[in-house]
């Protein structure tokens, strides 16, 4: 009996190893498994769907069911690095940052200072045809996530920085409505100038629009758009790999030496003297946060609050994978 009981536990153990491997290596691969009766997702023309709401409730609230690939240590050296600018994520002070660097490291820097749209497919080729001629280059723009390899077309190196979501979305505020700067003035609504940011978010004016990193993140989809938990998979799953590194504003430290590791070609220079970035488009006001604004503008950024947490973690299990010291 006890010799049974024995077999069918090893039996048990067996399956389950076979199980957690081939989701480990679907993973690696940063591909969503291929869709069964007893799978949670159904491919179809449009992407990936849940079976149910639940489903992808479930999903959301834990992560580990989410298939991503296992994170490495790679040494990368593209010849076309793109810098996805996320509005007061110190996005201008990153620019500065890069533009400084290619001077030292000796690549090429462009920068279009246009805001983000959602493009279409005909807009995706013709971006890609202008990068397709670049070569050890980096790039930055205000651009939601493109994964070009749909199209059929090359794929590109991602990198970002995160903000912590209640911070950026007060200095987003403070910067479209109290700015000095024409082309921000001439982007609100003048009656709205004088507005709480409470009524800010409520309505979702410029400078406080909800959950704007997880757009950024998840791309050019209209599901993407909607603040729902199908943009949160998309975003996550983009996140860890789709870039090869994305940064945290409080976290400069980690970050600075995580982007050496990575990408030395890049970045190699960086932190010789100082971690810190050029101070650039500081906002001109301050406002005082009080517990009911923080609490409002968590409820109205849940999805960013649980991305910035989310990629948080990466930078730091990236950092000890690159044998770094924190």
């Amino acid at each position: 009996m006890k010799r049974r009981q024995c077999t069918a536990i090893i039996l048990c153990i067996a399956v389950g190893l076979v199980v957690t491997n081939a989701l480990f290596r679907t993973a690696s691969l940063g591909t969503w498994p291929k869709a069964d009766s007893n799978e949670w997702l159904v491919e179809n023309s449009h992407g990936f769907q849940a079976k149910s709401s639940q489903q992808w409730q479930l999903i959301a609230s834990h992560p580990s069911l989410v298939p991503l690939p296992s994170l490495q240590c790679p040494i990368l050296r593209p010849a076309l690095l793109l810098f996805m600018r996320i509005p007061k994520c110190a996005s201008t002070s990153f620019v500065e940052l890069l533009k400084q660097l290619s001077n030292s490291e000796g690549y090429h820097f462009t920068f279009n200072p246009r805001g983000a749209f959602d493009w279409d497919n005909s807009e995706m080729v013709r971006v890609a045809r202008y990068f397709d001629a670049k070569i050890d280059w980096v790039h930055a723009e205000h651009l939601y996530f493109v994964d070009f390899r749909e199209l059929g077309l090359r794929n590109y190196t991602y990198v970002a920085i995160v903000r912590e979501p209640v911070s950026r979305v007060v200095s987003s505020y403070l910067y479209y409505h109290f700015s000095s700067k024409r082309h921000i003035k001439a982007m609100l609504n003048p009656l709205f100038k004088n507005e709480s940011i409470t009524d800010c978010l409520r309505n979702k004016h410029n400078g406080c629009e909800h959950n704007l990193m997880t757009k950024y993140f998840c791309g050019h989809e209209a599901f993407c758009g909607q603040n729902g938990t199908r943009a949160l998979i998309r975003a996550k799953q983009n996140l860890r790999s789709q870039f090869a590194v994305v940064g945290v504003l409080e976290r400069m430290d980690v970050t600075t030496k995580v982007l050496r590791a990575v990408l030395p070609r890049h970045f190699g220079s960086w932190g010789s003297e100082s971690e810190s970035i050029p101070l650039v488009n500081k906002n001109e006001k301050h406002l005082t946060l009080t517990s009911q604004i923080r609490d409002a503008i968590l409820q109205a950024n849940e999805l960013d609050h649980e991305l910035y947490n989310f990629a948080y973690s990466l930078l730091l299990e990236r950092a000890v994978l690159c044998g770094i010291v924190f």
